[in-house]
């Protein structure tokens, strides 16, 4: 079975990450310092915060949307990445 990653995400469904927006964020992520946190603000289903996992599995993300998207917990379970890192804030 293949590896699922945030590019598997990335294209034309609503709100779409390109596979190039999501390499240049994990590229972003690697001049972090140690153990960053970070706020995301729109989770949708979660491309960007696998994106930011699968680079700094240590980092701590606050991700923020207008509903609870279980999609993505779902996505990050999945792809097998650290998914209690990450807290859902609800904003509107």
């Amino acid at each position: 079975m293949a590896e699922f990653t945030c590019y598997d995400l990335c294209g034309p469904d609503p709100n779409p990450m390109t596979k190039q927006e999501a390499k240049a964020l994990k590229a972003l992520c690697i001049t972090l310092p140690q153990y960053p946190i970070i706020i995301q603000i729109g989770a949708e289903r979660g491309v960007s915060t696998m994106a930011m996992l699968e680079e700094r599995p240590d980092a701590f993300i606050f991700s923020i949307d207008t509903g609870e998207r279980q999609q993505e917990y779902n996505n990050l379970k999945r792809a097998g990445l650290p998914w209690q890192r990450v807290v859902r804030g609800l904003g509107r």
